[in-house]
């Protein structure tokens, strides 16, 4: 196997980890939401996780290989930043504006993956599964657009009931500051678990 195929292949492995990993993240936060429309969303969300790891699958049939399954680190500390920040705080708003952030997080984290074995597999003639990983990541790019969509929209809502909240504010730079914080809590983890 040349190197770039055994990367596909093993990328494939961890993303499929992370789509499970994903689903079931989704799937808490779907209990620890309060906004009705981020509550369809993210059930949707953890549908849709569950959808692109069979689409998955079929790329991996495509490259005659079974489909297994690595667990991702890179997900592991999204989505375990997401529970402790949850953790910190009763208030609904915050609960999903953190929702929300780590929700992009993910988003972004696929888009990332998707993008490069997309172009793995362009660069290893296979069209087939550069479609397949295509359409995921077309898909994922929507679902970022959505949950930004929805962050304003819970933002405006917290000004109109809470007008001293105004545009600042701890939840606000709460939202801002989640991804520093997803990433320097993923770094220390993955120093943790080589340890």
């Amino acid at each position: 196997m040349n190197s770039l195929n055994r990367l596909l292949v093993t990328g494939l492995e961890y993303l499929y980890g992370a789509h499970q990993q994903g689903a079931q993240q989704a799937a808490a936060n779907v209990r620890s939401s309060t906004h009705p429309k981020l509550k369809t969303a993210v059930e949707a969300g953890s549908k849709a996780n569950l959808l692109q790891a069979k689409r998955l699958e079929k790329v991996f049939r495509t490259l005659d290989r079974e489909p297994t399954e690595r667990p991702d680190v890179g997900m592991r500390g999204i989505t375990e930043a997401n529970e402790t920040l949850l953790t910190e705080t009763l208030d609904p708003v915050e609960r999903d504006l953190i929702n929300i952030a780590f929700g992009q997080t993910a988003a972004h984290f696929y888009m990332a993956k998707y993008g490069t074995l997309r172009t793995y597999a362009e660069q290893l003639g296979d069209k087939k599964a550069a479609r397949l990983l295509q359409k995921t990541l077309d898909e994922t790019v929507k679902i970022d657009k959505k949950l930004t969509t929805l962050a304003r929209e819970v933002m405006k809502k917290e000004r109109v009931e809470n007008p001293k909240a105004g545009g600042g504010g701890t939840r606000f730079a709460l939202l801002l500051g989640v991804g520093a914080a997803v990433l320097a809590f993923a770094v220390s983890r993955s120093g943790d678990k080589e340890a």
